[in-house]
């Protein structure tokens, strides 16, 4: 949960600006009214016109198809076996957004500030495919896949907020809100697989509807009061009162008709918490202890969250610090394993018993060297998650409706430990930053593993360099970013097993969990920007070097007459993108 403080508009004349590029558009403006309103509009979008399709394709090819030949052999017990063909292709997803944000402040008197905003924003990926191929002993059977795979995502959230200064040591917010995440996907497959016309009989071609649809939706209306009370110069008091309900709805529908998973959540949430802010030893020790209570209606439980961070100056130029806290999350992110198609993740309400509340609990320690215009910081931290829960359908005989949460919700624990290292040049014309993050993400679910293994976050390293330099009245910037490939859970082998109906039926065979890595991460941007009064001129390049860094892969199995090929898609991250910006503002 973030709290995301809007932009004000200008107190004193109006203003307004705008962005133009290949690639989106965005615009302001900042009408006063009156002497104590102010008012703040501004929307984006982004799209790719057909002038940019041109130069992007110049520049770049979206697919490539490769095809390997490997064994075919069958495991123990059963048909069918690992792949006699493995098609690999390479796909870039196409995607979109667009964003709206509005602000009216109201200076009503000197002590008090009515806020009202809003945010609207919506994003739209598309990563369907299709694609055709022979395969069989002799190349003589043929299929074709057609792949939507479309999901949609979007906020929209408003609230209201009066802030007052009774006196000089007391201060005040009052806030409501309201706010609604979604997530839609369809992700469904339609396969025709041909077997070709002999002497003796004719050509037969099936077509195989599969896939799934899901939706979530996350309604969250919250009212709050924060007090901040000085009680000396160096003594200051923070505490309040929030209260959260929330209604969390998520559908998983497979094959058009099977309602695999139907959840509606409610919830209340009420908490109070307390914290002292406190500067002792000549102001170099800043302490902040500090304590939250929550109360779930859904458990009927109260839940403390201790909490402490210290910061402590050794000099002007060597700061020592530490923070510990506990933290619970009742509406839950569940990983939803998937591994024809990619995992995804979606929100429910935990109800304190088959999907418990997340409890995790945090260390960090670090400190940091300041000389001239150079910062240098360093931070140890380790965080024990428990409550942590994984969805998957690999341990179900047979999908059907009303599947009970024991057969597909699976829960464990998890340690998250690492270090982070940060080399800055503050100002002057050339300025930036260096860092290199080492982690390691361990989950620890049973079902999956007698043994702990890496989650779908495990990015073991990490190295980011961004780099900035003014000449004259031009700026140019350099980023470069490279970590080692997450890990994920392969598709090793497929078999089939005959029904008593007659019918077959067909099963893959994964890997370890999560036992395999994407290749490593790399990208290198570049931008030159011409800064006027007017505005600016900008041209950038994203991912220089064409790197196909790999997002997911999807896995399609497709068995015909005791053969089988594997196709393995690689959705990509967005590769070379050239973009020129051309930008205005009035004031």
């Amino acid at each position: 949960v973030a709290e995301i403080t809007g932009k004000e508009g200008n107190k004193n004349k109006f203003n307004a600006g705008a962005d133009l590029s290949l690639l989106s558009t965005n615009a302001y403006i900042e009408p006063p009214l009156g002497k104590k309103v102010t008012l703040l509009l501004a929307g984006r979008r982004s799209y790719k016109g057909p002038l940019y399709e041109k130069i992007f394709n110049t520049f770049t090819s979206e697919r490539q198809t490769t095809v390997a030949q490997t064994g075919f052999g069958r495991p123990p017990g059963g048909p069918g076996g690992r792949f006699g063909n493995n098609a690999l292709q390479n796909q870039t997803a196409q995607s979109y957004f667009y964003d709206l944000n509005a602000k009216l402040t109201w200076n009503l008197s000197k002590k008090d500030i009515l806020t009202w905003s809003l945010y609207n924003g919506t994003d739209k990926m598309d990563n369907s495919s299709a694609s055709s191929f022979n395969f069989g002993r002799g190349g003589d059977l043929g299929a074709s896949t057609s792949s939507n795979d479309i999901s949609a995502w979007g906020n929209l959230g408003s609230s209201f907020k009066w802030s007052r200064r009774w006196n000089d040591k007391l201060y005040s917010n009052m806030l409501v809100s309201y706010s609604n995440f979604y997530s839609n996907r369809d992700n469904t497959r339609t396969v025709v697989s041909t077997i070709p016309a002999t002497d003796t009989s004719v050509a037969i071609t099936r077509k195989q509807n599969i896939g799934q649809v899901e939706t979530n939706d996350l309604k969250d209306f919250t009212a709050k009061i924060d007090f901040e009370y000085k009680l000396t110069p160096h003594n200051q008091l923070e505490f309040g009162i929030h209260s959260t309900a929330n209604t969390i709805d998520y559908q998983y529908i497979q094959n058009d008709t099977v309602n695999v998973l139907s959840k509606n959540d409610r919830g209340l949430i009420t908490a109070f918490y307390l914290q002292d802010q406190m500067r002792l030893f000549n102001t170099k020790l800043l302490l902040k202890p500090g304590l939250r209570i929550n109360h779930f209606d859904v458990t009927n439980k109260l839940y403390f969250e201790p909490r402490l961070s210290a910061t402590f100056a050794l000099s002007d130029k060597i700061k020592l610090k530490m923070a510990t806290g506990r933290y619970f999350q009742f509406a839950k992110q569940i990983n939803r394993e998937d591994l024809t198609q990619g995992n995804r993740s979606y929100w429910l309400l935990a109800n304190g018993g088959t999907l418990p509340i997340t409890q995790s609990d945090h260390l960090i320690v670090g400190g940091s060297y300041e000389y001239k215009q150079y910062l240098v910081d360093v931070e140890f931290y380790q965080k024990n998650n428990t409550g942590i829960t994984e969805y998957t359908l690999r341990f179900v005989p047979q999908i059907r409706q009303g599947l009970s949460v024991q057969e597909t919700f699976f829960n464990g624990n998890e340690v998250v430990r690492g270090v982070d290292v940060l080399v800055q040049r503050k100002f002057g014309d050339f300025n930036g930053w260096i860092g290199y993050t080492f982690s390691e993400a361990l989950r620890n679910v049973s079902a999956f593993s007698d043994l702990p293994y890496h989650s779908d976050q495990d990015v073991r390293h990490q190295f980011k360099f961004i780099g900035a330099y003014r000449w004259k009245n031009i700026d140019f910037a350099l980023t470069q970013i490279f970590s080692t490939g997450r890990p994920y859970t392969s598709i090793v082998g497929a078999y089939q097993v005959k029904l008593l109906d007659g019918s077959i039926r067909s099963f893959t065979m994964p890997s370890d969990k999560n036992a395999t890595r994407f290749s490593s991460y790399n990208r290198l941007d570049i931008s030159a920007t011409y800064n006027a009064r007017w505005g600016s001129i900008g041209f950038s390049v994203f991912n220089l070097y064409n790197r196909k860094n790999v997002w997911y892969k999807r896995f399609e199995v497709i068995t015909e007459n005791g053969e089988s090929v594997l196709q393995t898609t690689n959705v990509n991250y967005l590769g070379f993108t050239p973009n020129v910006t051309f930008s205005w503002k009035l004031r």
